[in-house]
């Protein structure tokens, strides 16, 4: 008994081409020969490079805005988080001061007593009063 499983059937076109060929004469195409497969990456190369210099001209003419780099957004957000830094020691210092000015406050004063004298107005004596400092 003979298997027929193991065979292949092929043939190469001109054009580097390789084509599986059943036994009723059908073709697939299944790959292609070296030479073709280097002018195809050589064109893919010349396309890639002619997008780019697309890409960049857009870019240049600021048709479009070409996506942040992760180094980029790092140091945006460096520099935000520096910008809370400074907002939240500038609060800090400011509650450093209200702090303090209450503690003064709170601290038990003497009250002084002193007599202002008023100038004599013209129709009245002059008196002196007695002014206390809170």
């Amino acid at each position: 008994m003979y298997d027929n499983s193991n065979i292949f059937s092929g043939a190469i076109d001109v054009d580097g081409t390789i084509y599986m060929v059943s036994l009723g004469r059908n073709r697939q195409k299944v790959g292609i020969g070296e030479q073709r497969e280097k002018e195809l990456l050589a064109q893919i190369e010349e396309q890639a490079e002619t997008l780019e210099n697309y890409y960049n001209k857009l870019v240049e003419l600021k048709v479009i805005v070409p996506p942040k780099t992760a180094e980029q957004i790092a140091l945006e957000q460096a520099e935000q988080q520096k910008e809370i830094n400074m907002e939240l020691l500038k609060a800090i210092d400011s509650l450093k001061s209200e702090i303090s000015s209450m503690k003064n406050s709170e601290k038990p004063t003497v009250a002084k007593s002193e007599t202002v004298e008023k100038e004599p107005s013209k129709k009245t004596s002059s008196k002196s009063e007695v002014v206390k400092n809170d």
